[in-house]
């Protein structure tokens, strides 16, 4: 066992442990310490996530019903065209669990673009459009509340682990 890595001779499961231990201490955090994110996402976000996969799905299976109503390859382009939503959805739903400086204003400007699009289907004679209006009414909802914003608007020290600064920097009369 001299001729393998250090971390082989506890066995083939320990290297990935010491690998993610070396990029703990890369970006500054001492190796089994807790990070300052909460690992349980607040209600209103748990919910918000099943939301926007939800509505990711309502808008795949419509746009497949396009397809099929258009018969045959005419109809690719309203799938792409219907399915456009689907795609930010997905992407913002997963990035809520680990959220940086934009996923707030992106959340919000996904469900705004969302409703624009469900008044607009109203507008044309589509009753279908008056319960499209749920999805993006309850997201904005439950994005614009107090625990959903201050787990996605995260400052830049915080998504550092640092404490912000002050304008004062270790003089001897801050002690």
């Amino acid at each position: 066992m001299t001729d393998r890595a250090p971390g082989w001779a506890l066995g083939p499961w320990a290297a990935p442990h010491l690998l993610f231990n070396f990029l703990e201490m890369w970006r500054g955090r001492s190796p089994g310490t807790r990070s300052w994110r909460p690992s349980v996402l607040p209600g209103p976000m748990q919910a918000a996530r099943v939301l926007l996969y939800a509505a990711a799905a309502l808008t795949v299976i419509a746009a497949l019903d396009a397809w099929i109503a258009a018969d045959g390859t005419a109809g690719l382009g309203q799938v792409i065209a219907l399915s456009v939503l689907a795609v930010p959805c997905v992407l913002l739903a997963r990035r809520a669990a680990h959220p940086g400086p934009w996923t707030w204003s992106a959340i919000l400007a996904l469900e705004t673009f969302s409703l624009l699009w469900q008044l607009g289907r109203i507008a044309s004679g589509d009753p279908f459009g008056l319960l499209g209006l749920t999805f993006p009414i309850a997201l904005i909802v439950l994005v614009a509340r107090w625990a959903v914003r201050g787990h996605l608007r995260v400052r830049p020290w915080q998504r550092r682990n640092l404490r912000p600064r002050t304008a004062d920097c270790g003089s001897a009369s801050s002690y």
